[in-house]
């Protein structure tokens, strides 16, 4: 029997691969500036005019149990599941590599749109033997040591393209700002005089470039800093955090992955509970007029659960496509809003 009424109360499954491609133009605002007008807008925006393909798949599956009284168990349900994958077919302009306003971003044909194009780190040197141990094989077959210069304490980064030196030579894709998939549950139902809602949702598989972070834990300007923060000494070993030196110097690059961090989060979104106060209170209450009241209490935005170290993991990137999940540190974080409230029919 209640096998047979599970089935019943299942409502839909509906799963649908998605595939697009579509034409855009990069940059077209900027050909109004320049004071382009009639054909010859229509031949730069053929000149900057790109192609973009979007693939993925949506699920949703909903579920309702009515139970077997008007005073028992009910319960509504959605589950929804959505993956994304995006990739740049041609671009225009001689199929030339787009950059956000940053340099961070890398949109590039054959990439997903606005790829991190950064340089690799490799952890934090713990002695000079390991700065002279660091070296790169040359074609001439003479061993190089990749970062002369470096000290215990410092950033040891990947020499990508094997020439002995670090520089933006080095820089390779190392993830992008939109999430590979994205969910969200949705419950709402009610026993007895007592109603409740939960709408749970998260997102995953992406990276998010924290602007925020490089300036609070470069050390080589005068600045507050994290809770926490406890960079490398000979007496305290860090793996993550390399020495504090107040003068510029390699450990402040910006082009790294040091500033990476996963964007994956699960939100706990609205949580809802309510009570129908008796009949044979609210009619007292009304002077022996009937009257349908109830209490609640709802919090919205309870608690976001991420690794992310800033405020919020759905950062946008200054509104940039190109560089979504660059968080400079100017979003405005979502507040936790807690409300009390009484419902009266009259």
């Amino acid at each position: 029997m209640l096998a047979q009424a599970l089935s019943a109360s299942l409502l839909g499954v509906e799963g649908v691969p998605v595939r697009v491609e579509v034409d855009v133009a990069f940059g077209l605002p900027s050909l109004t500036i320049v004071g382009l007008a009639g054909s010859q807008v229509q031949e730069a925006r053929e000149r900057v005019r790109s192609a973009l393909r979007n693939s993925g798949f949506e699920l949703g599956v909903t579920y309702r149990w009515l139970g077997g009284d008007e005073d028992g168990l009910k319960l509504n349900s959605t589950a929804t599941l959505t993956t994304t994958k995006n990739e740049v077919l041609s671009l225009g302009n001689g199929g030339q590599p787009l950059f956000d306003q940053t340099g961070a971003a890398r949109t590039a044909v054959g990439s997903a749109l606005g790829t991190f194009y950064l340089v690799r780190t490799a952890g934090i040197f713990q002695t000079a033997a390991e700065v002279q141990a660091h070296t790169t094989r040359l074609p001439n077959g003479t061993n190089r040591v990749i970062q002369p210069g470096a000290q215990p304490g410092d950033i040891r980064y990947v020499d990508a393209n094997g020439d002995g030196q670090i520089n933006d030579d080095d820089r390779v894709e190392v993830g992008n700002g939109t999430p590979k998939y994205s969910w969200g549950m949705f419950f709402d139902g009610g026993y007895g005089p007592f109603d409740f809602g939960l709408n749970l949702r998260g997102a995953g598989g992406y990276k998010i470039f924290n602007v925020a972070r490089y300036w609070t834990d470069r050390m080589d300007d005068p600045s507050n800093f994290r809770a926490g923060f406890q960079p490398w000494t000979p007496t305290n070993r860090s793996t993550t955090t390399p020495r504090a030196l107040a003068a510029g110097n390699d450990n402040t690059r910006f082009l790294s992955d040091r500033w990476i961090e996963d964007g994956d989060f699960i939100r706990i979104q609205n949580i809802l509970v309510g009570y129908r106060l008796p009949a044979s209170l609210t009619s007292r209450l009304g002077g022996g007029v009937g009257l349908g009241a109830r209490i609640f209490l709802n919090v919205q935005n309870a608690h976001t659960f991420s690794d992310f170290s800033n405020w919020d993991p759905e950062t946008l990137g200054f509104g940039n496509p190109l560089g979504r999940g660059i968080d400079d540190g100017r979003i405005y974080p979502n507040p936790r809003t807690v409300s009390l409230g009484i419902d009266v029919q009259m």
